[in-house]
């Protein structure tokens, strides 16, 4: 008998079980690194409303005043509810300020400076 040159289809399956195996993985892999950047442009958006709430707070040249204060954030199509919290310092020249954007029940950026009287 003559042997034909070729794949036999028990071949072929498993070797579409591997490429579709390795496919799925790649895909896992790119919806994880799109998640990731998404995740990372909020974190940074979030970051830039907290700076702007501290620059603005210096800007004034004044000693603020103690207590919280909430506002809303717009960077971009995203939304933050940014809390800014004043608490006095031992130094009655120095206030502590704190600042938060948070969407959602998650905090995204946190960022935290001494302001002075002069």
């Amino acid at each position: 008998m003559k042997r034909e040159a070729g794949f036999t289809l028990l071949e072929v399956m498993v070797a579409l079980a591997v490429l579709g195996v390795a496919l799925l993985a790649g895909t896992r892999a790119m919806d994880s690194l799109t998640h990731q950047a998404s995740l990372h442009e909020r974190r940074i958006a979030a970051q830039w409303c907290v700076n702007n709430a501290l620059v603005a707070i210096r800007l004034r040249g004044q000693l603020p005043d103690v207590g919280k204060s909430e506002t809303e954030c717009v960077q971009g199509a995203m939304r933050f509810a940014l809390e800014t919290s004043v608490w006095t310092t031992p130094n009655p020249n120095f206030r502590r300020v704190v600042a938060s954007a948070r969407s959602g029940d998650q905090t995204d950026a946190l960022l935290s400076t001494v302001v002075g009287r002069y």
